[in-house]
């Protein structure tokens, strides 16, 4: 055998084998081959430099992986390291070489973001090396999580009840949860009045102008308030005073990247974000198609917006066929990566090939991953689409003191609404003509009170942490479902309660280990985490900026915090 192909799962295996000659062999690692181990801390400290030494093992249930794995990489002439392109992807790579007793950067490293066979062969043909700014940035990861895990957990067990659990990212967010319920336990609703009226036996229109005072939501307050507007309305007459009509455009969407997809599948698929994910890797790693079995869509743990040359080029032919050109932007359409952290090499997820259309894919997909097939594929082709156009209606009915608003809206030209859907229903308001009397027809005053604020629902958790810069794409599905797992949330309806427990343990680290709980210290640790990526900083300066003063507020801990077991008698 000439060739050793080595990927982390089997799906992943069987997809490439097709696309490669006899001379390759392609062989999955099954996930992570080599960890720190599940029942030590597994990290020493140097005596000399006072690094800390990660102690990796080798778990019992992949022995005979890595034993298989050995024998075929002493078969081979060449081994290619072919694990998923991002930190976790490199380090797993990493770890590969080490179990099968390489040297990690001899071996040639080949990235691809989609699972075809043009995209493998050219993974192929342009090998690299493993990047070890990048391995010992997931090092860093694994290390500092271990650490707060290892080290704060027994503390928690000790002061508060057993089986309980730290983490880095997983307790900042579970803090923003508790905070979200705190506020929700502090409000209290004010109350408010609106008040509809109906003219011409068919226009909808809301209170807008009172003795020359503007009205918004809050502005009436007591039933005695919209009792004097409505009595003052039925005694007038009312003409057309003003009608405006505006255009506008709604602007494209940006493709998918895996903060969006999660939320967007949550929203219009009630997908969770665990299933979303486990979906997509399906798309990713290989399905069967009118050409084969490849991938159909780009590597889903993404948080850049950049779209291949080819890709675009190919959206762009396919909309001028499909719809015609009035569809068609006169350049191709370029979105910019927000998020902090972004790498830029990777890609938007986008389908790989656009004439897998949702039609084609109907036969071969199954029902859950044509339903996100298709959320892809319309958003990837709606990016590349026209503006929508939209016209604003408004029409003021004015009386002696009271001034009505009606609003109507239509669509003028749909634009990637053709491919995305448009939820909302044109409002038509009849044709009047400026200054004409109409009839008051009906008038309701209704009392309203204000509402607390929403609590989280998984789509809007991911969205808060991406906003603040807390873990990267490949954390935030596992992050939430870490939080349900240890019972420190639960799902009602689809919106996440913080449970008792969850107060409690919170309360205590705000007090004894704030940077564990701030979402500042946790979104400054991911962008310390990307300097080492890039080589700008050294991973150890790193932990042991972290470990020494961390330990040190342990043993503190350990002496200082009031225990709040109760006793059972």
């Amino acid at each position: 055998m000439k060739n050793l192909i080595i990927v982390e799962s089997p799906a992943k295996a069987r997809t490439i084998t097709n696309f490669l000659s006899k001379d390759y062999k392609v062989i999955a690692s099954k996930g992570h081959i080599r960890d720190l181990p599940k029942s030590t801390f597994g990290i020493t400290l140097d005596d000399e430099t006072g690094d800390l030494v990660p102690k990796y093992s080798i778990p019992r249930d992949v022995n005979a992986t890595v034993k298989e794995l050995k024998k075929l990489a002493k078969e081979a002439e060449v081994i290619f390291i072919a694990t998923d392109e991002d930190r976790e992807g490199e380090a797993i790579g990493y770890h590969i070489a080490m179990a099968i007793g390489k040297e990690p950067t001899e071996l040639p490293r080949i990235v691809f973001h989609e699972i075809t066979k043009s995209a493998i062969i050219h993974a192929v043909e342009n090998p690299r090396k493993l990047d070890m700014d990048s391995v010992d940035a997931q090092q860093t990861r694994r290390m500092l999580d271990r650490i707060v895990g290892y080290k704060l957990s027994p503390l928690l067990a000790s002061k508060i009840q057993k089986g309980l659990s730290a983490g880095r990212v997983q307790s900042s967010t579970l803090k923003l949860v508790v905070e979200k319920e705190r506020e929700i336990k502090a409000f209290k609703p004010e109350e408010f009045w609106t008040i509809d009226a109906l003219f011409q036996k068919n226009i909808d229109a809301a209170i807008y102008d009172y003795n020359g005072l503007k009205i918004d939501k809050l502005t009436i307050k007591t039933e005695a308030d919209a009792s004097e507007i409505v009595d003052a309305a039925k005694s007038e007459s009312f003409t057309v005073a003003s009608i405006e009509k505006t255009k506008r455009k709604t602007k494209t969407p940006p493709p998918f990247m895996t903060s969006t997809l999660q939320q967007a599948a949550s929203t219009q698929l009630g997908f969770s974000p665990k299933k979303t994910m486990m979906v997509a890797q399906k798309l990713y790693e290989g399905v069967k198609t009118d050409n084969g079995t490849m991938g159909v869509i780009t590597y889903m743990r993404t948080d850049s917006m950049n779209l291949a040359k080819e890709a675009v080029e190919a959206a762009r032919t396919y909309i001028k066929e499909t719809y015609g050109d009035k569809y068609l932007p006169s350049k191709a359409k370029n979105y910019v990566t927000k998020s902090k952290g972004a790498q830029e090499a990777h890609e938007a997820i986008r389908p790989t090939m656009v004439e897998f259309d949702a039609k084609k894919a109907a036969d071969y997909l199954s029902v859950d991953e044509l339903k996100l097939y298709r959320l892809i594929y319309n958003r990837f082709l709606a990016c590349q689409m026209t503006e929508a156009e939209l016209e604003s209606q408004t029409i003021l009915f004015k009386g002696d003191k009271c001034t009505f608003k009606a609003s109507g809206r239509k669509l003028l030209f749909d634009g990637f609404y053709k491919v995305t859907g448009h939820g909302d229903k044109d409002k038509l308001l009849p044709d009047l003509k400026k200054g004409q009397a109409v009839s008051l027809d009906d008038i309701k005053p209704e009392q309203h009170f204000t509402e607390p604020p929403a609590r989280y629902n998984e789509a809007s958790l991911i969205k808060k942490l991406e906003s603040l810069g807390i873990g990267r794409p490949s954390t935030y599905a596992p992050t939430v479902t870490t939080l349900q797992t240890r019972k420190y949330i639960e799902l009602e309806k689809k919106r996440i309660h913080p449970t008792e427990i969850a107060f409690t343990v919170t309360e205590m680290l705000e007090e004894h280990f704030p940077e564990i709980v701030d979402s500042n210290f946790t979104a400054n640790m991911e962008e310390t985490l990307d300097k080492v990526a890039e080589g700008k900083t050294s991973w150890q300066t790193i932990l042991k900026e972290f470990y020494t003063p961390f330990l040190q507020k342990v043993e503190d801990g350990k002496k200082n915090i009031k225990s709040l077991k109760v006793a059972i008698p």
